[in-house]
């Protein structure tokens, strides 16, 4: 029984690793379309900016500030990104980190 925890526990730690890597070079990527996006007329540019955000915003303190806003001003979406949050960002039910400016 013992050997069986300690195998999930690896899985879990070997995801996380995965998550950690993948989930920053998947906002810089998206930034990156959204930025040439602004530019070409066939990207819709904002909505990759807005993604590559969201990914980067455990990391980037300004994109966390800004989500955060978005939250409280938007409550009825907090079911959504919390869902989106426990699938890809690997935080569970956390809200994103209060803004120190919203005080």
């Amino acid at each position: 029984m013992e050997n069986n925890t300690s195998s999930k526990q690896s899985a879990q730690n070997q995801k996380g690793l995965l998550l950690s890597i993948l989930r920053p070079f998947l906002g810089w990527l998206l930034i990156i379309l959204g930025i040439f996006g602004l530019v070409l007329p066939i990207l819709q540019g904002w909505l990759f900016l807005a993604l590559g955000a969201f990914f980067l915003s455990p990391d980037i303190p300004l994109f966390a500030r800004i989500f955060y806003w978005i939250e409280r001003r938007y409550p009825n979406i907090q079911k959504t990104t919390k869902h989106i949050n426990k699938i890809f960002l690997n935080r569970g039910d956390q809200s994103l980190p209060p803004s120190p400016f919203n005080k």
